[in-house]
């Protein structure tokens, strides 16, 4: 008696409808499946190289990404030279080419170089010492080669590689560890063993996914560029055409008969013709290709996760549509995918670049990955007074202890960038110019020294070792006054500077009236113009502040010193760093020493 089982037999059912072409042959769903087409690294390289829209899709995200880079969150001293070392090894530029390769290919890796260190064996942090961080390099998929995968399902590294080979090197290839590397991968793949079946532990290239869409998008606009060359057909009807094309020597007649009745045409306006020729015209009309064409590129932004208003750098169609919420969202990808993917890829790298610019690991030291959306003046505007209000509100409710309300206040303030420098002091209760109650915030007027720090103090000291100055003082003390107030004033009552970037820093431009004078306290200085520290300045006057002096003129010291008559000012980019407020402190700059060029 034979098994059961070798008696059971498939059976399947489905419907058909022959009028309609439903489930048969001639259906145009039928080739529906889905199929996955391996593409190599080459092929997606042609690809990149070739079409516009491939290059967008992988480098809009990666830019985007990288753009605004992060702000360091420590004290002063600790994010200079944090900054310094991420603009040595050009950490921005390698990091936005990872994202791009890793889009493409499926992977990349960033390796980190340390000092008399094994690159083949674990990373220890501990041992990492000041200028240990040698070089970066970025290796794309094709020379960095996963080695062995943790098949381990209880590992925290299951469907991880145990290591990387880097083939080319001069003994062949070079083994790193992966703790020794920053690992970006193209699009997940979320089955672990397909992975290692079909990728050797890297994910899949952006483009594959969203192929499909490129291609059509590419295709469409080929063919409507095409069909422009037929938009206009001449038709020409001859006599006797069979026969004529029968015989070689008429065929050659009537050819030579036809360009001549072209370059007629095209010289004159007119068309000659036997009499028993006919000519007419077919023209070609392009409605609804625009729609075709707009569908195309939408569903190639769709495909990459990324809107039209950035994908093509211009306002969706509507009335009233601005792509606003859109790019609004798409910002918020963007951020989820710098904390969710940059941030641990990043991890061992940034322990190293800390523990190399400082020498060791402080607790407090982290970054924020900097906002990509930039609020408009209005919104500026508005965030300011809710934010005053809120305040004032919290002032008189008396629900707080005033100390702790005026730290959190100034929090506040700094949060919102409304005054970025802000430095909170807390009152003395011996004071008696210090009050309680609705009193406490207005009760704090205090003399008021704003300036602003030169960023690109480098650049000035250029010019003056250009120039033949032998000193001057040091780049961390080149700034700019915006108000000296001898008479105390409420520093909340001044309000904050709307021509600053997010970032609280204010350029300018190069060139314009620019002069080296000589004021009276012998200081050398550069004068220059800009209309936004002048307003600032008769701003903060308006509210209160006073000067000693009738006309403002913004103006950088630059030495003490003797220095040659024959100067020709600095015309270079002024950069100036966010609004310092603090009280003015008698001689405070008779302490400064200049230094030798």
């Amino acid at each position: 008696m034979e098994p059961m089982s070798s008696k059971i037999q498939q059976i399947s059912d489905s419907f058909k409808n022959f009028v309609a072409n439903l489930n048969t042959e001639r259906d145009k769903q039928s080739g529906g499946d889905y199929y996955l087409l391996q593409f190599t690294d080459q092929q997606w390289s042609d690809v990149y190289r070739t079409s516009w829209m491939a290059r967008k899709v992988i480098d809009i995200p990666a830019k985007d990404a990288t753009r605004k880079w992060r702000e360091w969150e420590a004290e002063a001293a600790e994010i200079e030279p944090i900054e310094k070392e991420e603009k040595k090894f050009l950490l921005p530029q390698k990091v936005k080419l990872a994202l791009q390769q890793s889009r493409l290919f499926g992977g990349a890796g960033i390796y980190f170089s340390i000092k008399n260190d094994d690159a083949a064996l674990p990373l220890e942090l501990n041992t990492v010492k000041k200028g240990d961080l040698e070089f970066i390099t970025v290796f794309p998929k094709g020379v960095l080669t996963a080695g062995e995968i943790d098949q381990d399902p209880m590992s925290e590294y299951y469907g991880l590689p145990e290591y990387y080979e880097v083939s080319g090197t001069s003994e062949g290839s070079a083994k790193i560890h992966r703790t020794r590397l920053a690992i970006f991968n193209g699009n997940e793949i979320l089955a672990p063993q397909q992975v290692v079946a079909t990728n050797d532990g890297w994910g899949d290239s952006v483009l594959q996914s969203a192929y499909d869409a490129v291609r059509s998008a590419d295709s469409t606009a080929m063919n409507i560029a095409s069909l422009v060359y037929e938009a206009k057909v001449d038709i020409l009807k001859v006599p006797d055409l069979a026969d004529i094309m029968a015989s070689e020597r008429q065929r050659t007649l009537l050819e030579q008969r036809v360009v001549l009745s072209g370059q007629l045409k095209g010289n004159n306006g007119m068309m000659v013709i036997d009499k028993d020729e006919d000519y007419d015209q077919k023209t070609f009309h392009f409605n609804g290709l625009t729609d075709i064409s707009i569908q195309t590129l939408q569903s190639v932004s769709g495909a990459a996760d990324i809107p039209v208003t950035r994908f093509l750098g211009q306002s969706p169609a509507g009335l009233t549509s601005t792509g606003e919420s859109d790019l609004k969202n798409y910002y918020d990808s963007v951020n989820s995918m710098q904390s969710l993917n940059m941030t641990p890829a990043l991890h061992n790298l940034d322990e190293v670049l800390i523990r190399s610019a400082l020498g060791n690991r402080p607790e407090d030291v982290s970054y924020e990955w900097a906002s990509l959306w930039q609020m408009s003046d209005a919104e500026k505007s508005k965030i300011s007074k809710e934010t005053a209000e809120t305040i004032n509100a919290l002032v008189d409710s008396q629900l707080f202890d005033e100390s702790a309300l005026g730290e959190a206040a100034a929090n506040l303030l700094i949060e919102h960038s409304i005054l970025p420098s802000f430095e909170y002091s807390e009152p003395d209760p011996a004071d008696e110019e210090f009050e309680t109650g609705n009193e406490a915030m207005d009760a704090m007027p205090k003399t008021l020294y704003v300036s602003r720090k030169v960023v690109n103090s480098r650049d000035l000291i250029d010019w003056a070792r250009s120039q033949g100055i032998e000193q001057m003082l040091p780049a961390n003390e080149l700034h700019v006054t915006v108000l000296f107030s001898k008479t105390p004033v409420n520093w909340l009552e001044m309000g904050m500077d709307w021509s600053s970037d997010e970032r609280g820093r204010l350029s300018i431009l190069p060139g314009g009236p620019r002069e080296i004078e000589t004021f009276g306290d012998g200081a050398n200085v550069l004068v220059f113009v800009d209309s936004g520290l002048t307003w600032r300045h008769q701003h903060m006057l308006e509210m209160g502040a006073t000067s000693d002096y009738e006309e403002y003129t913004p103006h950088i010291t630059i030495t003490y010193g003797e220095i040659p008559s024959d100067i020709t000012p600095y015309q270079g980019p002024i950069v100036l760093g966010p609004e310092i407020f603090s009280e003015i402190v008698p001689g405070a700059q008779d302490d400064i020493e200049e230094v030798k060029l």
